[in-house]
């Protein structure tokens, strides 16, 4: 894993800590150990898009809650915790529809991006996030 893929990740989860409000969600951070693999499939050079959909599991994890198997998320997560632009956007939406998904949550600067897409209206309902808080709406009880 690169460097950018290490600072994402640890931003994911430093983030998705501070998003919990709960005091057993965030002592779960502190009570539980990470180890993460990243299959050789992956494009090295995809960077830090992967850390919003990171952050969810995360959220997921603390909240003991479940991610709604129907979407996809894709976002950068900065150093002050607000999810990014990220580039490709018509591909990874595209993958998103020809993987049966329903939804896709993409960051609120992609948004221009996602409408520009062609023919993708009907096939894919879009989300769109701001900052790794808002990423809690799309978890399941």
């Amino acid at each position: 894993m690169d460097d950018s893929m290490k600072n994402s990740l640890q931003r994911a989860f430093v983030f998705s800590k501070a998003a919990c409000s709960r005091p057993n969600e965030r002592r779960f951070f502190e009570e539980h150990k990470f180890t993460l693999t990243i299959l050789p499939m992956v494009n090295r050079r995809a960077g830090g898009s992967f850390s919003a959909a990171a952050s969810l599991g995360f959220l997921a994890l603390a909240k003991r809650k479940r991610v709604d198997d129907s979407i996809c998320v894709t976002g950068k997560v900065n150093r002050k915790g607000k999810i990014v632009c990220v580039l490709n956007i018509e591909a990874k939406v595209t993958a998103a529809v020809r993987a049966g998904k329903a939804k896709v949550i993409i960051p609120h600067g992609n948004l221009a991006d996602f409408l520009k897409i062609p023919n993708i209206k009907g096939k894919i309902q879009r989300r769109t996030v701001r900052k790794v808080n808002d990423l809690s709406k799309f978890l399941l009880n």
